[in-house]
């Protein structure tokens, strides 16, 4: 598990982020823990079985790129005009 934590005497906006498709290349959940009195920001990471997600996408008739990318977290859809593009890979 990882700790990411700041300190600055300034106003702070924290993207947290969510479940799946990860942007930093590690298929966890993160989440955030701030401390209003110092306002110290530690940005955490747990494991989850996304590979249960991804069987029950691909279980459930959708487009295995779905699953793929919740695993991996490459943004194809960013580098795209149209991005329902990863629909027809």
């Amino acid at each position: 598990l990882e700790s990411n934590s700041c300190i600055a005497p300034m106003k702070k906006i924290v993207n947290v982020g969510s479940v799946g498709e990860p942007r930093h290349g590690r298929p966890n959940a993160t989440y955030v823990i701030y401390d209003n009195e110092t306002g110290e920001v530690n940005i955490r990471e747990i494991p989850y079985n996304y590979q249960l997600t991804c069987e029950a996408i691909v279980d459930k008739g959708l487009p295995e790129i779905f699953a793929w990318r919740l695993a991996r977290g490459l943004e194809y859809a960013e580098k795209a005009d149209d991005p329902t593009h990863i629909c027809e890979r």
